[in-house]
This record gives structure tokens, sequence and C-alpha cells, in this order.
């Protein structure tokens, strides 16, 4: 959105401002969300009262990302800076982006919505630019790999590695293993593996987040066992989607 913004393709009277909330959080203090954006300015060459001129006349297009990376224990404190700044400074755009799954917080005055899943054709799209992109100079060796992978993305066997490529997340983590070996794995199982540990360690890992200790009292191993359980026991009795009461129904020991 900060791209299309700066190419006049949407909010093209605004100035985009891309914030991860992690940076917020500094140790433990939170930053004033007024002092960060006139920081970046400032780095810039733009002075603060500049920005607040920007801000009085809602010129600015502030993007918040990863809500889902702050700790639960320091959400409601952000939540409530968010909440006066907006109240303040009313004409601006703002747009949070969170991962599903997450405990959220009522934002006044925003329209929820939630990503879909992609189709066969923006899978497609996505998949020619990551192997034009990693071809580099030799761009139709890359077109060439692009094209053999939405071939063999649409064999029957291949079925629930499609429904897979529908994440964003795990399309990139597929196109990567796809590039390495021309081919989807046999054993299906390592890719479902790989999956699980991008989701519950390696995304973390790749963006420097860290979550408080009492968020996720189990290590890796355990927590691989726990849904390593639960698989066995829903799959058994076909109930696959579960509500919060259930997880820890079938979680605690008996």
């Amino acid at each position: 959105m900060a791209t299309q913004c700066n190419h006049g393709k949407f909010a093209a009277d605004r100035v985009p401002i891309y914030i991860e909330w992690r940076d917020l959080v500094q140790d433990a203090n939170t930053l004033s969300l007024l002092d960060y954006i006139c920081q970046e300015f400032r780095d810039r060459g733009v002075s603060g009262e500049t920005v607040k001129t920007l801000l009085q006349e809602g010129k600015l297009l502030i993007l918040l990302d990863g809500w889902d990376e702050v700790s639960p224990s320091r959400r409601f404190s952000l939540f409530n800076k968010l909440r006066w700044f907006c109240y303040r400074y009313p004409k601006n755009r703002y747009v949070i982006t969170c991962r599903t799954g997450v405990e959220l917080y009522r934002f006044g005055r925003f329209t929820e919505v939630e990503l879909a899943d992609w189709t066969l054709t923006q899978i497609g799209d996505f998949a020619q630019k990551y192997f034009v992109a990693v071809a580099g100079a030799n761009w139709e060796k890359g077109l060439a790999k692009a094209a053999e992978f939405r071939v063999q993305l649409e064999y029957p066997e291949n079925r629930t590695i499609q429904d897979m490529a529908r994440t964003p997340l795990l399309l990139s983590f597929i196109c990567h293993v796809f590039q390495s070996q021309a081919r989807f794995p046999r054993q299906q199982a390592r890719l479902y593996q790989e999956g699980l540990d991008i989701l519950l360690q390696k995304w973390d890992d790749c963006k420097g987040v860290e979550r408080d200790s009492g968020e996720q009292p189990l290590s890796l191993v355990n927590r691989l066992k726990l849904l390593d359980h639960l698989g066995s026991v829903t799959l058994t009795q076909q109930q696959y989607c579960l509500s919060q009461f259930q997880v820890e129904h079938y979680s605690s020991p008996k």
C-alpha cells in the first residue's frame, strides 16, 4: 500500500509511513506514536512542526503492521495510545494488519476485513515473479520453472499442496522447495513438517520477534507433541474445527 501510494495509485494526496508495531516497544518502554513518526520524518530532513501540520491536515497514510507480534502484556497500552492518537488526528487514514487467530481489540471507526485465500491465478502470478526474481539475468529459465510449477501444482496428487499454497506465507516456502528440487516432495509429510516449523518458530526468528516466555511456555518440541496429540484425537473423531475450550480440554492431562 505504501508503494502504491508513492506511485499515486492509492491515496495519492497523502504521505505514507510504514510502522511495525514491535518497533514501538523497546525494552520496558513503549514509544509514543507521535514521537516515533516525528523521528522517522526527522531522519529524512522533515521537521517535527511540519509533521504535526501534516497530521492536523490529515495528509498521512499510517500503516501499522504486525499487531500479532506485540506481546499480549503490552497490547492494551498500545491500543489505548493508538485510540488517543486517532482521536487527536482523525483526518488521517490508518491501516492495521494482524494475522488471524490473535486476540483482537475493537479499534473504533475501523472497518474490519479478512484477506481471502489466494486463487490459482494469484498463486501462479506470485510463483512467476518469485522464480524470475531468483533466476536474475536468466529470466527465461525463471519463466520456465514457474510454468512447470503451475503444471505440477495441479496434479491430483498435489491437491493438498495446492491448498497450502493459498496462504502466501506457505506459498513462499513451497516455491523455495520447488526451486531447489524442481518438484514437490514425494513424502508430503516433510513439507507439512517444514510448514509447521515456519509457523511455530522460523517466521518469528527471521523477523526478529521475541515473545514473552509466559506467552509460549512450551518448547518447540513439546508444542509439536501437543499438536500431534490434538491431530490424533480430532482425526479419530472427525472433528476438525475446534473452539479454544475444546483445545484446552483435549490438551489437559487426564
